[in-house]
Protein backbone atom coordinates (compact mmCIF):
# COMPACT_ATOMS: atom_id res chain seq x y z
CA UNK A 1 0.00 0.00 0.00
CA UNK A 2 1.41 3.50 -1.18
CA UNK A 3 1.87 5.89 1.97
CA UNK A 4 -0.18 9.21 2.10
CA UNK A 5 1.84 12.09 1.35
CA UNK A 6 3.32 13.18 5.10
CA UNK A 7 2.69 9.96 6.26
CA UNK A 8 5.68 7.55 5.17
CA UNK A 9 5.67 4.01 5.81
CA UNK A 10 7.77 2.46 8.67
CA UNK A 11 11.02 0.54 7.93
CA UNK A 12 9.27 -2.61 9.69
CA UNK A 13 7.37 -4.62 7.38
CA UNK A 14 3.62 -3.83 8.12
CA UNK A 15 2.21 -5.95 5.15
CA UNK A 16 -0.25 -9.09 7.06
CA UNK A 17 -2.94 -11.92 6.83
CA UNK A 18 -4.50 -11.58 10.43
CA UNK A 19 -5.48 -14.79 11.44
CA UNK A 20 -8.24 -13.04 14.19
CA UNK A 21 -10.93 -12.29 11.54
CA UNK A 22 -10.26 -8.69 10.32
CA UNK A 23 -10.88 -7.78 7.24
CA UNK A 24 -9.05 -6.43 4.64
CA UNK A 25 -10.25 -3.24 4.76
CA UNK A 26 -9.69 -3.34 8.90
CA UNK A 27 -6.15 -3.91 7.69
CA UNK A 28 -5.68 -1.53 5.58
CA UNK A 29 -7.35 0.93 8.25
CA UNK A 30 -4.82 0.37 10.60
CA UNK A 31 -1.79 0.02 8.50
CA UNK A 32 -3.28 4.13 7.70
CA UNK A 33 -3.14 4.84 11.55
CA UNK A 34 -0.24 3.48 12.23
CA UNK A 35 1.41 5.70 9.77
CA UNK A 36 -0.34 8.59 11.04
CA UNK A 37 0.92 7.84 14.69
CA UNK A 38 4.55 7.39 13.72
CA UNK A 39 4.31 10.59 11.92
CA UNK A 40 2.75 12.49 14.49
CA UNK A 41 5.01 12.73 17.36
CA UNK A 42 4.13 16.16 18.62
CA UNK A 43 1.09 18.33 18.26
CA UNK A 44 2.52 20.17 15.99
CA UNK A 45 3.52 17.20 13.65
CA UNK A 46 -0.04 15.74 13.87
CA UNK A 47 -1.36 18.85 12.51
CA UNK A 48 1.13 19.19 9.86
CA UNK A 49 0.11 15.74 8.89
CA UNK A 50 -3.51 16.19 8.65
CA UNK A 51 -2.58 19.27 6.73
CA UNK A 52 -1.17 16.93 4.33
CA UNK A 53 -3.79 14.55 3.88
CA UNK A 54 -7.05 17.44 3.93
CA UNK A 55 -4.80 19.20 0.90
CA UNK A 56 -4.26 15.69 -0.96
CA UNK A 57 -7.95 15.55 -1.02
CA UNK A 58 -8.63 19.24 -2.37
CA UNK A 59 -9.15 21.22 0.93
CA UNK A 60 -8.32 24.71 0.87
CA UNK A 61 -6.57 26.45 3.56
CA UNK A 62 -8.16 29.25 5.15
CA UNK A 63 -6.25 31.71 7.40
CA UNK A 64 -7.39 33.44 10.32
CA UNK A 65 -5.62 36.62 9.94
CA UNK A 66 -7.43 37.15 6.28
CA UNK A 67 -11.04 37.64 5.23
CA UNK A 68 -13.36 34.80 4.07
CA UNK A 69 -16.10 36.61 2.16
CA UNK A 70 -16.27 35.22 -0.93
CA UNK A 71 -13.99 32.18 -0.63
CA UNK A 72 -16.62 29.69 1.56
CA UNK A 73 -19.39 28.28 -0.48
CA UNK A 74 -21.64 25.62 -0.80
CA UNK A 75 -19.69 22.32 -1.65
CA UNK A 76 -16.31 23.98 -0.81
CA UNK A 77 -13.70 21.71 1.64
CA UNK A 78 -11.58 24.27 4.10
CA UNK A 79 -9.02 23.66 6.84
CA UNK A 80 -7.87 26.23 9.22
CA UNK A 81 -5.00 25.96 11.83
CA UNK A 82 -4.00 27.99 15.72
CA UNK A 83 -0.86 28.29 16.46
CA UNK A 84 0.61 24.84 14.35
CA UNK A 85 -1.19 22.77 16.69
CA UNK A 86 -4.89 23.33 16.48
CA UNK A 87 -6.54 22.21 13.42
CA UNK A 88 -10.24 22.84 11.99
CA UNK A 89 -11.62 21.17 9.34
CA UNK A 90 -15.09 21.60 7.02
CA UNK A 91 -16.45 20.50 4.77
CA UNK A 92 -19.64 22.56 2.90
CA UNK A 93 -22.32 20.66 1.57
CA UNK A 94 -23.55 21.62 -2.04
CA UNK A 95 -27.25 22.01 -0.62
CA UNK A 96 -26.36 23.65 2.54
CA UNK A 97 -27.88 27.15 2.66
CA UNK A 98 -28.84 29.48 5.31
CA UNK A 99 -31.23 32.62 5.44
CA UNK A 100 -33.81 33.77 7.71
CA UNK A 101 -35.78 31.12 6.95
CA UNK A 102 -34.13 28.19 6.24
CA UNK A 103 -31.20 27.48 9.18
CA UNK A 104 -28.23 25.59 8.86
CA UNK A 105 -26.81 22.18 10.60
CA UNK A 106 -23.72 22.01 11.68
CA UNK A 107 -22.40 17.92 12.07
CA UNK A 108 -19.31 18.61 14.92
CA UNK A 109 -16.36 15.48 15.83
CA UNK A 110 -13.88 16.96 18.36
CA UNK A 111 -11.04 15.29 19.46
CA UNK A 112 -6.83 16.81 20.73
CA UNK A 113 -3.55 16.18 19.50
CA UNK A 114 -1.81 16.29 22.16
CA UNK A 115 -1.16 13.86 24.60
CA UNK A 116 0.96 13.66 28.14
CA UNK A 117 4.70 13.44 27.62
CA UNK A 118 7.78 15.40 28.93
CA UNK A 119 8.15 18.79 27.07
CA UNK A 120 11.83 20.54 27.04
CA UNK A 121 12.53 23.30 29.38
CA UNK A 122 13.39 26.79 27.52
CA UNK A 123 16.88 26.67 29.62
CA UNK A 124 17.48 23.02 29.22
CA UNK A 125 20.97 22.51 30.06
CA UNK A 126 21.73 19.93 33.08
CA UNK A 127 25.13 18.33 34.18
CA UNK A 128 25.55 15.97 36.95
CA UNK A 129 27.95 13.62 37.27
CA UNK A 130 29.88 13.90 34.49
CA UNK A 131 26.85 13.59 32.40
CA UNK A 132 24.64 16.18 30.16
CA UNK A 133 20.89 16.03 30.86
CA UNK A 134 18.10 17.77 29.65
CA UNK A 135 15.76 19.70 31.84
CA UNK A 136 12.27 18.75 30.87
CA UNK A 137 8.96 19.54 32.54
CA UNK A 138 5.96 16.88 33.43
CA UNK A 139 2.81 18.09 30.59
CA UNK A 140 -0.20 16.42 31.81
CA UNK A 141 -0.69 13.51 33.48
CA UNK A 142 1.41 11.08 32.39
CA UNK A 143 2.22 7.44 33.81
CA UNK A 144 5.70 8.82 34.05
CA UNK A 145 7.47 5.68 35.84
CA UNK A 146 6.68 3.94 31.91
CA UNK A 147 9.13 6.55 30.89
CA UNK A 148 12.20 4.53 32.60
CA UNK A 149 14.76 2.78 29.99
CA UNK A 150 12.86 4.04 26.90
CA UNK A 151 14.29 4.80 23.85
CA UNK A 152 13.17 8.69 23.88
CA UNK A 153 13.68 11.04 20.36
CA UNK A 154 12.55 14.79 20.12
CA UNK A 155 10.06 16.35 17.80
CA UNK A 156 8.19 19.78 17.77
CA UNK A 157 9.22 23.09 16.33
CA UNK A 158 11.85 25.48 16.44
CA UNK A 159 12.59 29.23 15.96
CA UNK A 160 16.09 29.39 14.32
CA UNK A 161 17.82 31.39 11.49
CA UNK A 162 21.55 30.75 9.66
CA UNK A 163 24.44 32.34 10.89
CA UNK A 164 26.95 34.05 8.77
CA UNK A 165 30.20 35.43 8.73
CA UNK A 166 28.01 39.32 9.12
CA UNK A 167 26.00 37.71 11.75
CA UNK A 168 25.50 40.05 15.52
CA UNK A 169 25.85 36.42 17.62
CA UNK A 170 29.50 36.77 16.08
CA UNK A 171 30.22 40.36 17.08
CA UNK A 172 28.85 41.72 13.43
CA UNK A 173 26.19 43.66 12.56
CA UNK A 174 23.83 42.21 9.86
CA UNK A 175 21.95 38.92 10.18
CA UNK A 176 18.83 36.73 8.09
CA UNK A 177 15.53 36.48 9.55
CA UNK A 178 14.33 34.04 11.90
CA UNK A 179 11.76 30.92 11.06
CA UNK A 180 9.92 28.67 12.49
CA UNK A 181 10.25 25.04 11.53
CA UNK A 182 8.87 21.35 12.70
CA UNK A 183 11.99 19.03 13.63
CA UNK A 184 11.65 15.77 14.18
CA UNK A 185 14.93 13.52 15.54
CA UNK A 186 14.40 10.10 14.87
CA UNK A 187 17.32 8.87 16.37
CA UNK A 188 17.15 7.41 20.23
CA UNK A 189 19.21 10.12 21.71
CA UNK A 190 17.72 10.58 25.30
CA UNK A 191 17.00 8.41 28.18
CA UNK A 192 15.98 8.08 32.33
CA UNK A 193 17.99 5.09 33.25
CA UNK A 194 16.46 3.23 35.98
CA UNK A 195 17.91 2.83 39.67
CA UNK A 196 20.03 -1.01 39.72
CA UNK A 197 17.54 -3.08 42.42
CA UNK A 198 21.01 -3.49 44.16
CA UNK A 199 21.05 0.27 45.12
CA UNK A 200 17.57 0.25 46.50
CA UNK A 201 16.07 -3.30 47.77
CA UNK A 202 12.49 -2.32 48.30
CA UNK A 203 11.75 -0.52 44.93
CA UNK A 204 9.61 -3.65 43.92
CA UNK A 205 7.12 -2.34 46.97
CA UNK A 206 6.58 0.87 45.85
CA UNK A 207 8.25 2.77 42.93
CA UNK A 208 7.31 6.99 43.36
CA UNK A 209 9.96 8.66 41.58
CA UNK A 210 10.70 12.40 42.41
CA UNK A 211 9.04 14.15 39.32
CA UNK A 212 12.19 16.69 39.43
CA UNK A 213 15.00 14.77 40.51
CA UNK A 214 14.39 11.42 38.85
CA UNK A 215 12.80 12.27 35.39
CA UNK A 216 15.61 13.49 33.47
CA UNK A 217 16.96 12.00 30.63
CA UNK A 218 20.42 11.69 30.18
CA UNK A 219 21.42 12.59 26.89
CA UNK A 220 25.54 12.31 26.48
CA UNK A 221 28.30 11.85 28.87
CA UNK A 222 30.26 15.10 29.52
CA UNK A 223 31.55 16.70 26.09
CA UNK A 224 34.00 19.27 25.17
CA UNK A 225 32.25 22.18 25.50
CA UNK A 226 31.87 23.83 22.45
CA UNK A 227 31.42 28.19 21.97
CA UNK A 228 28.13 28.57 21.26
CA UNK A 229 25.94 31.65 20.10
CA UNK A 230 24.66 33.39 23.15
CA UNK A 231 21.49 32.41 22.21
CA UNK A 232 21.97 29.01 22.59
CA UNK A 233 24.16 28.94 25.92
CA UNK A 234 20.87 28.10 27.95
CA UNK A 235 20.38 24.93 25.92
CA UNK A 236 21.98 21.50 26.31
CA UNK A 237 24.35 21.60 24.22
CA UNK A 238 23.88 17.16 23.16
CA UNK A 239 20.06 18.45 22.58
CA UNK A 240 21.32 21.05 20.64
CA UNK A 241 23.44 19.46 18.28
CA UNK A 242 20.81 16.73 17.75
CA UNK A 243 18.28 19.41 16.56
CA UNK A 244 20.73 21.42 14.96
CA UNK A 245 21.69 18.17 12.67
CA UNK A 246 18.63 17.43 12.18
CA UNK A 247 17.83 20.79 10.45
CA UNK A 248 20.77 20.73 8.35
CA UNK A 249 19.63 17.40 6.94
CA UNK A 250 16.15 18.66 6.12
CA UNK A 251 16.80 21.83 4.85
CA UNK A 252 19.97 22.96 4.86
CA UNK A 253 22.64 21.51 2.08
CA UNK A 254 24.85 18.52 2.99
CA UNK A 255 28.52 19.06 4.55
CA UNK A 256 30.96 16.70 4.60
CA UNK A 257 31.10 17.06 8.55
CA UNK A 258 27.40 16.63 9.67
CA UNK A 259 28.13 17.81 12.78
CA UNK A 260 29.93 21.06 12.18
CA UNK A 261 27.45 22.77 11.88
CA UNK A 262 28.01 23.59 15.60
CA UNK A 263 31.08 25.11 15.41
CA UNK A 264 30.59 27.13 11.72
CA UNK A 265 29.78 30.49 11.65
CA UNK A 266 27.91 29.71 8.63
CA UNK A 267 25.87 27.38 10.58
CA UNK A 268 22.43 27.38 12.49
CA UNK A 269 21.44 29.82 15.46
CA UNK A 270 18.44 28.12 17.78
CA UNK A 271 16.56 30.73 19.78
CA UNK A 272 13.94 29.16 21.23
CA UNK A 273 11.79 25.89 20.77
CA UNK A 274 8.33 23.68 21.39
CA UNK A 275 9.69 20.38 21.96
CA UNK A 276 8.26 17.01 22.88
CA UNK A 277 9.95 13.72 24.18
CA UNK A 278 8.42 11.01 22.51
CA UNK A 279 9.11 7.22 22.21
CA UNK A 280 11.48 5.95 19.36
CA UNK A 281 9.88 2.64 18.88
CA UNK A 282 7.29 2.65 15.99
CA UNK A 283 3.78 1.51 16.30
CA UNK A 284 2.66 -1.70 15.70
CA UNK A 285 -0.03 -4.40 15.52
CA UNK A 286 0.16 -7.08 18.20
CA UNK A 287 -1.18 -9.86 20.16
CA UNK A 288 -1.34 -13.45 19.01
CA UNK A 289 -4.24 -12.85 16.30
CA UNK A 290 -2.58 -9.91 15.57
CA UNK A 291 -5.37 -7.52 16.88
CA UNK A 292 -4.06 -5.16 19.13
CA UNK A 293 -2.68 -1.68 18.77
CA UNK A 294 0.37 -0.95 20.50
CA UNK A 295 1.58 2.73 20.28
CA UNK A 296 2.51 6.23 21.87
CA UNK A 297 -0.08 8.63 22.16
CA UNK A 298 -3.21 6.68 21.12
CA UNK A 299 -5.13 9.33 23.21
CA UNK A 300 -5.46 10.98 21.45
CA UNK A 301 -4.17 10.57 18.10
CA UNK A 302 -6.45 7.34 17.35
CA UNK A 303 -9.47 9.95 17.72
CA UNK A 304 -7.40 12.70 15.30
CA UNK A 305 -7.19 9.97 12.69
CA UNK A 306 -10.55 8.32 12.91
CA UNK A 307 -12.03 11.53 12.57
CA UNK A 308 -10.05 13.00 9.36
CA UNK A 309 -10.89 9.68 7.78
CA UNK A 310 -14.55 10.20 8.08
CA UNK A 311 -14.70 13.44 6.90
CA UNK A 312 -12.34 12.55 3.77
CA UNK A 313 -14.36 9.28 3.08
CA UNK A 314 -17.44 11.64 2.21
CA UNK A 315 -16.36 13.01 -0.97
CA UNK A 316 -16.76 9.52 -2.09
CA UNK A 317 -20.04 9.99 -2.69
CA UNK A 318 -21.70 12.09 -5.99
CA UNK A 319 -24.36 14.23 -6.03
CA UNK A 320 -26.90 16.22 -3.45
CA UNK A 321 -28.53 13.17 -2.70
CA UNK A 322 -25.69 12.85 0.24
CA UNK A 323 -26.98 13.44 3.35
CA UNK A 324 -23.84 15.04 3.86
CA UNK A 325 -24.88 17.47 1.44
CA UNK A 326 -27.20 19.28 3.52
CA UNK A 327 -25.34 20.71 6.14
CA UNK A 328 -21.62 21.34 6.88
CA UNK A 329 -19.47 18.54 8.35
CA UNK A 330 -16.42 19.81 10.80
CA UNK A 331 -13.94 18.22 12.58
CA UNK A 332 -11.91 20.47 15.13
CA UNK A 333 -8.25 19.44 16.66
CA UNK A 334 -7.47 20.91 19.89
CA UNK A 335 -4.14 21.36 21.50
CA UNK A 336 -3.81 21.42 25.21
CA UNK A 337 -6.99 19.16 26.54
CA UNK A 338 -4.41 17.24 28.82
CA UNK A 339 -3.62 20.20 30.66
CA UNK A 340 -7.24 21.44 30.82
CA UNK A 341 -7.60 23.27 27.48
CA UNK A 342 -7.82 26.85 28.95
CA UNK A 343 -5.27 28.90 25.79
CA UNK A 344 -6.06 30.30 22.50
CA UNK A 345 -5.80 27.14 20.67
CA UNK A 346 -7.69 24.60 23.40
CA UNK A 347 -11.07 23.72 23.58
CA UNK A 348 -12.62 26.50 25.95
CA UNK A 349 -10.99 29.45 23.60
CA UNK A 350 -14.07 30.93 21.54
CA UNK A 351 -12.53 29.13 18.48
CA UNK A 352 -15.38 26.84 17.48
CA UNK A 353 -18.41 29.41 18.21
CA UNK A 354 -16.32 32.24 16.43
CA UNK A 355 -16.04 29.58 13.18
CA UNK A 356 -19.59 29.20 13.43
CA UNK A 357 -20.46 32.59 12.93
CA UNK A 358 -17.78 33.14 10.39
CA UNK A 359 -18.54 30.00 8.38
CA UNK A 360 -22.79 31.01 8.37
CA UNK A 361 -21.50 34.51 7.56
CA UNK A 362 -19.63 33.88 4.13
CA UNK A 363 -22.86 31.34 3.28
CA UNK A 364 -25.52 33.33 4.66
CA UNK A 365 -27.96 34.21 1.99
CA UNK A 366 -30.45 36.39 3.34
CA UNK A 367 -30.73 40.17 3.56
CA UNK A 368 -27.58 42.49 5.35
CA UNK A 369 -30.29 42.38 8.80
CA UNK A 370 -28.24 41.55 12.06
CA UNK A 371 -31.28 40.83 13.69
CA UNK A 372 -31.99 38.03 11.21
CA UNK A 373 -28.32 36.67 10.91
CA UNK A 374 -28.28 36.30 14.43
CA UNK A 375 -31.23 34.43 14.83
CA UNK A 376 -30.24 32.43 12.28
CA UNK A 377 -27.21 31.41 14.28
CA UNK A 378 -28.46 30.58 17.71
CA UNK A 379 -31.05 27.65 15.38
CA UNK A 380 -28.46 26.96 13.63
CA UNK A 381 -26.44 25.94 16.86
CA UNK A 382 -29.58 24.57 18.58
CA UNK A 383 -29.83 22.52 15.17
CA UNK A 384 -26.18 20.98 15.46
CA UNK A 385 -24.79 17.82 17.55
CA UNK A 386 -21.29 17.40 18.35
CA UNK A 387 -19.40 14.18 18.96
CA UNK A 388 -17.00 14.77 21.48
CA UNK A 389 -14.03 12.05 20.81
CA UNK A 390 -11.42 10.87 22.96
CA UNK A 391 -10.61 7.42 24.08
CA UNK A 392 -12.20 5.56 26.84
CA UNK A 393 -11.19 3.19 30.04
CA UNK A 394 -11.95 -0.56 28.54
CA UNK A 395 -12.06 -3.26 31.82
CA UNK A 396 -8.35 -4.45 32.74
CA UNK A 397 -8.17 -7.74 32.77
CA UNK A 398 -5.61 -7.72 36.36
CA UNK A 399 -7.81 -5.34 37.89
CA UNK A 400 -11.44 -5.48 36.94
CA UNK A 401 -12.35 -4.48 40.24
CA UNK A 402 -11.83 -1.17 38.86
CA UNK A 403 -14.28 -0.97 36.75
CA UNK A 404 -18.59 -1.20 37.82
CA UNK A 405 -19.80 -4.65 37.27
CA UNK A 406 -22.42 -3.37 34.70
CA UNK A 407 -20.30 -0.83 32.53
CA UNK A 408 -17.26 -3.10 31.60
CA UNK A 409 -16.21 -2.25 28.03
CA UNK A 410 -14.36 -4.46 26.47
CA UNK A 411 -11.30 -4.09 23.44
CA UNK A 412 -13.30 -4.56 19.92
CA UNK A 413 -16.55 -4.81 20.89
CA UNK A 414 -16.91 -0.89 19.85
CA UNK A 415 -17.25 2.97 20.83
CA UNK A 416 -18.19 3.64 24.51
CA UNK A 417 -20.76 5.85 25.49
CA UNK A 418 -19.06 8.10 28.32
CA UNK A 419 -21.85 9.20 30.95
CA UNK A 420 -21.24 11.11 34.39
CA UNK A 421 -24.18 13.25 36.10
CA UNK A 422 -21.52 15.47 37.20
CA UNK A 423 -20.98 16.72 33.94
CA UNK A 424 -16.90 15.62 33.40
CA UNK A 425 -18.94 14.35 29.95
CA UNK A 426 -21.44 15.79 28.40
CA UNK A 427 -23.40 12.59 27.76
CA UNK A 428 -27.07 13.06 28.46
CA UNK A 429 -29.89 10.68 27.57
CA UNK A 430 -31.02 12.16 24.94
CA UNK A 431 -27.78 12.92 23.24
CA UNK A 432 -27.50 9.44 23.63
CA UNK A 433 -30.18 8.23 22.37
CA UNK A 434 -29.42 9.87 19.12
CA UNK A 435 -26.01 8.58 18.89
CA UNK A 436 -27.79 5.12 19.37
CA UNK A 437 -30.20 6.06 16.23
CA UNK A 438 -27.42 6.84 14.01
CA UNK A 439 -25.77 3.53 14.75
CA UNK A 440 -28.55 1.83 13.53
CA UNK A 441 -27.67 3.32 10.33
CA UNK A 442 -24.87 1.78 9.26
CA UNK A 443 -25.40 -1.31 6.92
CA UNK A 444 -24.34 -3.07 9.57
CA UNK A 445 -25.34 -1.84 12.79
CA UNK A 446 -22.28 -0.27 15.23
CA UNK A 447 -22.11 -1.82 18.59
CA UNK A 448 -22.00 0.60 21.38
CA UNK A 449 -20.77 -0.06 24.91
CA UNK A 450 -21.18 2.30 27.97
CA UNK A 451 -18.82 3.11 31.11
CA UNK A 452 -19.82 5.13 34.07
CA UNK A 453 -17.13 5.67 37.07
CA UNK A 454 -17.20 4.20 40.03
CA UNK A 455 -18.84 6.40 42.81
CA UNK A 456 -15.45 5.93 44.79
CA UNK A 457 -12.90 7.25 41.89
CA UNK A 458 -12.59 10.56 40.26
CA UNK A 459 -13.94 10.74 36.98
CA UNK A 460 -11.88 12.65 34.32
CA UNK A 461 -12.80 14.80 31.33
CA UNK A 462 -12.91 15.68 27.84
CA UNK A 463 -13.39 18.51 25.53
CA UNK A 464 -17.31 17.66 25.18
CA UNK A 465 -18.26 19.95 28.72
CA UNK A 466 -15.93 22.68 27.82
CA UNK A 467 -17.18 22.97 23.89
CA UNK A 468 -20.71 22.33 25.12
CA UNK A 469 -20.67 25.18 27.46
CA UNK A 470 -18.97 27.57 25.21
CA UNK A 471 -21.41 26.75 22.21
CA UNK A 472 -24.66 25.71 23.24
CA UNK A 473 -24.06 22.64 21.03
CA UNK A 474 -25.73 19.35 21.96
CA UNK A 475 -22.76 16.94 22.61
CA UNK A 476 -22.10 13.08 23.39
CA UNK A 477 -18.96 11.67 24.81
CA UNK A 478 -17.79 8.64 22.95
CA UNK A 479 -14.38 7.22 22.74
CA UNK A 480 -12.54 3.60 21.77
CA UNK A 481 -11.77 1.30 24.65
CA UNK A 482 -8.19 1.32 25.28
CA UNK A 483 -5.77 -0.28 27.90
CA UNK A 484 -2.75 1.42 29.56
CA UNK A 485 -4.40 5.15 28.98
CA UNK A 486 -1.38 7.78 29.09
CA UNK A 487 1.41 4.97 29.69
CA UNK A 488 4.19 5.58 27.05
CA UNK A 489 2.63 2.80 25.17
CA UNK A 490 -0.83 2.45 25.22
CA UNK A 491 -3.36 -0.48 23.70
CA UNK A 492 -6.04 -0.48 21.12
CA UNK A 493 -8.24 -2.74 19.54
CA UNK A 494 -7.82 -2.85 15.39
CA UNK A 495 -11.91 -3.63 15.04
CA UNK A 496 -12.86 -0.84 17.25
CA UNK A 497 -10.98 1.69 15.16
CA UNK A 498 -13.09 0.40 12.02
CA UNK A 499 -16.33 0.86 14.40
CA UNK A 500 -15.46 4.27 14.91
CA UNK A 501 -14.56 5.22 11.72
CA UNK A 502 -17.59 3.58 10.59
CA UNK A 503 -19.53 5.34 13.11
CA UNK A 504 -18.95 9.08 12.23
CA UNK A 505 -19.22 8.35 8.69
CA UNK A 506 -23.16 7.16 9.42
CA UNK A 507 -23.10 10.66 11.94
CA UNK A 508 -22.01 12.82 8.99
CA UNK A 509 -24.29 11.44 6.31
CA UNK A 510 -27.27 10.46 8.06
CA UNK A 511 -27.54 12.56 11.36
CA UNK A 512 -30.02 15.07 9.35
CA UNK A 513 -32.36 11.67 8.88
CA UNK A 514 -32.12 10.92 12.57
CA UNK A 515 -32.99 14.28 14.11
CA UNK A 516 -35.93 14.77 11.32
CA UNK A 517 -37.28 11.47 12.15
CA UNK A 518 -37.00 12.33 16.22
CA UNK A 519 -38.15 15.51 15.28
CA UNK A 520 -41.68 15.07 17.18
CA UNK A 521 -39.88 13.94 20.36
CA UNK A 522 -37.00 16.85 20.11
CA UNK A 523 -35.92 18.27 23.30
CA UNK A 524 -34.56 21.98 22.62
Amino acid sequence: MNAEPGVPNSDHNRTRQMPGGNTTEQDALADRLLRFLDASPSPYHAVETAKLLLETAGYTELREDCSWLGRVHPGGRYYTTRNESTIVAFRVGRAFHVDAVNGGELRLVGAHTDSPCFRVKPRSRVSDANYEKVAVECYGGGLWYTWFDRDLKCAGRVIWRCASPTDPAQGTSRSTSWQCTLVHVREPILRIPSLAIHLDREVNQGFAPNRQTHLVPVAATALNRTKLPQCQERHATALTGAVIHTLQQDIMPVKEDPMSITRDAGGIVIHDFDLCLADAQPASIGGVQREFIFASRLDNLFSCFAALEALLSLDSEAGVESGAESAVCMVALFDHEECGSGSAQGAASPLVSDLIRRVLACLWTGKTDAGAFEDAVQYTIRRSFLISLDMAHAVHPNYAEKHESGHQPLLGHGPVLKVNANQRYATDGWSAHLLRAVAECCDSPIPLQEYVVRNDMPCGSTIGPIVAAGTGVRTVDVGAPSLSMHSIREMAHVRDLWYTVKLLQAFMRCFGEVRASHNTACVT
